[in-house]
């Protein structure tokens, strides 16, 4: 599939505006003045999320009132349901995953696509991501434009703008951030109706997260919207 790539109004979802208050710093791109950087540089997979700001993110988006689940909420109903009408509604990740790059480290070590057995997701899935700041060059994630191509870049992203990609196949990851910037984005996966009937058929519907544990099912990874 073609990435699309599209502008979000950061008044209407003032995602940087909401985490840089909850998180106490001004900028979100100086984030790694305020931690201990070795939480980030010896993380790996399923222990790449648990800084105190992580804590902080994943609290904060769990509280169905807040303003930053409010304004998902919102923002996964306005802008991210339309674009997929044709499907005529959407199977969505409940609650999108905060990914910090901040200098000196990898953020998300392993190369891998989101359907390999290290990761497990439903065949079939899209990947999104909506940077909160820029990413650009060694602070952005990697990808191969096809399946197996192997012509890695790096997305080049401003704040406030969201990419739809097949990180489900394509290997994709991050090199060791050299900007002295730290990034903040999200990620999330939606699924169509067809393909999430699909695996609930197969063998693979034994699968869980490998980064929350939660089965790939309506409840409990995914929301139907």
């Amino acid at each position: 599939m073609s990435e699309t790539f599209k502008e979000i109004d950061p008044n209407k979802y003032p995602f940087g505006r909401i985490l840089a208050s909850k998180f106490k710093v001004t900028q979100l791109e100086t984030l790694h003045l305020k931690e201990n950087l070795e939480v980030f540089i010896k993380a790996d997979l399923g222990r790449d999320s648990h800084s105190k700001f992580h804590k902080i993110f994943y609290e904060e988006i769990k509280k169905p009132d807040s303003e930053l689940r409010t304004n998902w909420d919102k923002f996964c109903l306005d802008e991210i349901k339309p674009m997929f009408m044709k499907d005529k509604g959407i199977i969505i990740q409940a609650l999108p995953n905060i990914r910090i790059h901040v200098p000196g480290a990898q953020a998300v070590k392993r190369w891998h696509c989101d359907s390999d057995e290290n990761h497990r997701h439903p065949l079939g899935e899209l990947n999104i991501i909506l940077a909160i700041t820029n990413m650009n060059g060694n602070n952005s994630v990697w990808r191969e434009s096809s399946p197996g191509k192997g012509d890695y870049k790096p997305f080049e992203m401003k704040a406030n703008e969201l990419v739809i990609w097949d990180g489900n196949k394509c290997n994709h990851g991050n090199q060791v951030n050299d900007t002295g910037l730290t990034r903040v984005s999200f990620d999330f996966r939606v699924i169509s109706h067809e393909a999430y009937i699909k695996y609930l058929n197969s063998e693979s519907v034994k699968n869980h997260s490998a980064t929350s544990s939660s089965k790939f099912s309506i409840g409990s990874y995914y929301a139907a919207i």
